[in-house]
């Protein structure tokens, strides 16, 4: 018989999906910032752990080579836009979004336009899709982006299987790594397929998905996103915080 699985992040209520079983199958993504490492590894720097230190090193990429910009953002994407600002507002909440949306955007537009007007940060970004973004850091036209990945990607010295040149770090926070936003997805089955699905797709002990041992940071710990409060922030708040990008406007 057919049916259609789906995946729900945690934190959304699965009182709609009453014809549904929950499966004991979940993914975690996370998001992090990825790096080009032979670029890197020009500038004898280590992964930025702070803010300061991603400008530093960011400005000895540019000099490296003026003809790129090391950075590359996808600003027009509301997720990522609230990620950014959380990590360099400095302003990770443990469980909830909420207070998030009460907070002044001040540092974190000047942290964008200072990087801008150093040419550290590609201005194309302030138009760019996650599509864009993934295009030019694939092309290897930005040594630095932010991107959702899967957890177990972030075991130590795991690398990325299409590029072995790629690595991923959290995203640098006012004095060490911020903290790293996780998205969890439980798999929902139909009812009447329940028994099926998992005797065919998920044998017993053939797939298993655990918390990965890295060895990033003690200051680097995961948060579960919230996925409700951070909705409300990107329908209601995030078109003016992106008009204050463009804009400069810090206030």
């Amino acid at each position: 018989s057919s049916f259609t699985p789906i995946l729900l992040e945690t934190g959304v209520s699965i009182d709609s999906f009453s014809q549904f079983n929950e499966t004991n199958f979940s993914i975690s993504l996370v998001w992090v910032l990825a790096f080009h490492e032979k670029k890197l590894s020009l500038t004898s720097f280590s992964p930025p752990r702070s803010l300061s230190e991603f400008l530093k090193t960011l400005e000895n990429l540019r000099t490296l080579d003026s003809y790129i910009f090391p950075w590359f953002e996808p600003f027009y994407d509301r997720n990522t836009l609230f990620r950014l600002k959380q990590a360099i507002s400095g302003n990770i909440l443990s469980n909830s979004a909420k207070q998030e949306v009460s907070t002044r955007s001040k540092e974190f537009v000047s942290f964008i336009h200072q990087a801008l007007n150093r040419k550290l940060l590609n201005p194309l970004s302030m138009e760019a899709d996650g599509n864009l973004s993934y295009e030019v850091f694939e092309a290897g036209d930005s040594t630095f982006s932010t991107f959702w990945i899967l957890q177990s990607e972030l075991i130590p010295n795991t690398r990325s299987s299409k590029n072995s040149d790629v690595r991923f770090t959290p995203f640098p926070g006012k004095t060490d790594f911020s903290p790293i936003p996780r998205m969890t997805f439980r798999l929902l089955t139909p009812t009447q397929s329940f028994a099926e699905f998992s005797e065919k797709h998920f044998p017993p002990n053939e797939i298993t998905f655990g918390e990965p041992q890295i060895n990033i940071s003690s200051a680097s710990i995961f948060f579960d996103c919230d996925p409700l409060a951070e909705g409300i922030w990107m329908k209601d708040f995030a078109p003016s915080i992106y008009e204050k990008l463009l804009n400069g406007d810090a206030e």
